[in-house]
């Protein structure tokens, strides 16, 4: 089990496939250790690395947007989709 002693310090990667009506679909999501909230997702229609990557810059943008105004809207999404942080 993973532990951190305050939020921001240590994070997980899911990447995990569902069935639908539609047929499998998969969805990428990052979750802060500490408290448990999915802080960044990405669904997809297929098993591509982007698809995690995506989700690793909603959760940073998502931690950089809570820090800088005080205002969090949760279900924000970076601004350039598909333009990753290096």
């Amino acid at each position: 089990m993973f532990k951190a002693d305050r939020p921001n310090q240590l994070s997980v990667l899911d990447f995990t496939h569902v069935s639908t009506w539609q047929g499998w679909r998969y969805v990428a999501s990052v979750i802060d250790v500490y408290a448990r909230p999915i802080v960044g997702w990405r669904p997809s229609s297929t098993m591509r690395p982007d698809s995690v990557l995506y989700a690793l810059e909603h959760a940073l943008y998502a931690r950089q947007s809570e820090r800088g105004s005080g205002l969090t809207q949760k279900n924000r999404l970076p601004p350039k989709p598909g333009r990753f942080i290096t």
